[in-house]
């Protein structure tokens, strides 16, 4: 490292100063003793002034020291008047006081010209280099130190110099010095500094010891930066990489990253909540391949392959089917992006399963409900009503029987295969205790080919009508939170029924009307062909006979013609209830 700096003038005032007290003083010994006779060691004393010039002024310091050597010559020729022998002797002498000064010059010439060089090196650096001691007394600072902290380097140099360091950061400053050793005398810190105008700013420095020979610490070199902008660009990424973190674990939807080979490199929480599935067993591997439904598998792969290579002409938004860790399949939507610049995909999986399956439960809802406004025959409408149950889940068979608490008759099946499995789980207690109270149960099924069932009781106004029994195959996606819509299912049914029952109960009426009146018709003929015998009999006997006969024939007549209003009566309110009750007469072969 550099000396220390100072102010210039002082320093050259202070060579004149040693310089000339040399020349003076050594000039004076050396004639001195040659006044007393003695030349030859003595003079050696003026190399001090020849070096200490030669040194410090290098272009000056040949001059001077022929100059010496001059009035060294002469002096001693004067004073001594010497034999020709040691005439040349002090010439001799002298010419080496040239030489020595020559030398001296020169390696000084480039010792100032490397200095300069090193100086100028670490004055045009941007980084802060200072040299303190222990104290914080400041041996050296460059430029930079000085225009960082907005001072004038003369100011700076001798002086203790310790920038304001916030609280919390010197516990850490202090550690890190006393860390410094014999063994281990570098090392680097990052702390912040109060600038004078109070703002707050980040550094790095390398810092460097140097011990005495006891082991102390004598000096400390440091070459620092400022890093604040990096800090403040590292703070904004952390924050930012804790907001796209937090949005990521927190999007309601698994979400996962996928190298461009399958490989998984992310997955948030969700996906492992949700699904069941272990990140730790799925990144770093592309093992969630083998959760996509086999169905969907080859689809899902060819456009995962196809969006690094034809992005334009992939769907970015997909429906397809996953398989959760117990192997129950389930709908997703997944939305798909590449991230800028990498070979990488940010893939979104939503799960409608309840949405998909709720369609599937309003289309089968419209469905039966389109049934119970057509159909008329019970048998028809359950079943009917079974086929349609089974288009809610592939995995889904479902039995209707109708009846009540006392009797049921034998179900309508989806599938005819299950009749035998179906018809021991009528015969349960599980699923008659459902029908006793009205309410759904699971029925145990004691067969591995059906994973559980659930008896639903049909009932209106208090009454049962009948009992759905809905059996849920391996790989069912229906599950318990699908019984409230199914019992509305049931009830609509039930209320079906009881409308059929009531529609045939007025059709039993109107039959009953016109079998009335049929029998009115002929009962009226066979009155009125006896009676008019009689009437004609008394009118030709005539007399008392024919007196007290034709009034009981008239009061006969009036009541035949009563029963005529009664048949006309009749038939206007058949004639109504077919018109405007749509009420369908079963007409004989």
């Amino acid at each position: 490292m550099a000396a220390a700096r100072h102010p210039e003038g002082v320093l050259n005032n202070r060579w004149i100063l040693l310089i000339g007290g040399s020349i003076i003083a050594t000039n004076a010994i050396v004639v001195g003793t040659m006044l007393l006779g003695i030349s030859v060691f003595i003079s050696h004393f003026l190399y001090i002034p020849v070096i200490l010039t030669a040194y410090r002024y290098p272009k000056k310091g040949v001059a001077v020291s022929a100059a010496l050597a001059l009035v060294y010559f002469t002096a001693h020729e004067l004073l001594l008047a010497p034999p020709l022998l040691e005439t040349f002797v002090a010439a001799g002498r002298s010419g080496m006081f040239v030489v020595i000064g020559g030398v001296v010059a020169f390696l000084s010439g480039r010792i100032r010209s490397k200095e300069e060089q090193y100086r100028a090196v670490v004055e045009g650096q941007t980084e802060l280099i200072c040299r303190f001691l222990p104290d914080g007394t400041l041996l050296f600072a460059n430029d930079a130190f000085s225009r960082y902290f907005g001072k004038n380097p003369q100011d700076l140099i001798g002086t203790v110099f310790r920038p304001e360091i916030p609280g919390d950061d010197r516990p850490a400053v202090t550690a890190h010095f006393a860390a410094l050793t014999q063994n281990h005398p570098a090392g680097m810190i990052e702390h912040r500094i109060v600038m004078p105008d109070g703002r707050i700013r980040w550094q790095q420095w390398n810092d460097h010891a140097f011990f005495d020979e006891a082991g102390h610490p004598c000096q400390y070199q440091s070459v620092g930066r400022d890093i604040t902008d990096r800090r403040e660009m590292e703070e904004a990424l952390i924050q930012s990489e804790e907001l796209y973190r937090t949005i990521f674990e927190t999007t309601g939807s698994g979400m996962v990253m996928l190298d461009r080979d399958g490989t998984m490199l992310l997955a948030n929480e969700e996906l492992e909540s949700q699904y069941g599935i272990s990140r730790r067993n799925l990144i770093g591997t592309n093992a969630w391949q083998q959760f996509i439904a086999p169905e969907d598998r080859d689809r899902v792969l060819d456009l995962f392959s196809r969006r690094f290579t034809e992005a334009d002409t992939v769907p970015r938004s997909y429906e397809a089917r996953f398989l959760d860790a117990s192997g129950m399949p389930r709908d997703m939507i997944l939305t798909v992006s590449l991230l800028p610049g990498a070979q990488r995909s940010l893939v979104s999986l939503l799960d409608i399963t309840a949405r998909k399956q709720a369609e599937r439960l309003i289309e089968v809802a419209n469905a039966i409900n389109t049934l119970i406004v057509r159909e008329r025959d019970a048998g028809m409408l359950l079943g009917q009503a079974c086929r349609e149950l089974s288009y809610l889940d592939r995995f889904l068979v479902a039995a209707i029987a109708e009846g009540n608490e006392d009797s049921l008759r034998e179900p309508f099946l989806s599938d005819d295969s299950y009749k035998e499995q179906i018809a021991a789980l009528f015969t349960t207690p599980e699923l008659a205790g459902a029908v006793k109270s009205c309410t759904p149960a699971l029925v145990p099924t004691g067969d591995p080919a059906i994973s559980c069932a659930f008896a639903i009781p049909m009932c209106v106004d208090g009454r049962l009508r009948g009992v759905m029994l809905v059996c849920l195959l391996s790989g069912s996606a229906l599950g318990e939170q699908d019984l409230d819509s199914l019992q509305v299912l049931a009830n609509d049914l039930a209320y079906a029924l009881k409308m059929i029952d009531l529609e045939d109960q007025k059709r039993d009426a109107i039959e009953q009307i016109e079998k009335n009146m049929e029998q009115f018709s002929i009962l009226n003929d066979h009155i009125r062909n006896p009676l008019q015998g009689i009437v004609g009999y008394a009118d030709l006997k005539g007399g008392e006979v024919a007196e007290r006969i034709l009034p009981f024939a008239d009061e006969v007549n009036r009541i035949v013609n009563l029963l005529d209003n009664r048949f006309l009566e009749s038939e206007t309110i058949r004639d109504f209830l077919l018109r405007h009750y749509n009420i369908k007469i079963r007409r004989k072969p």
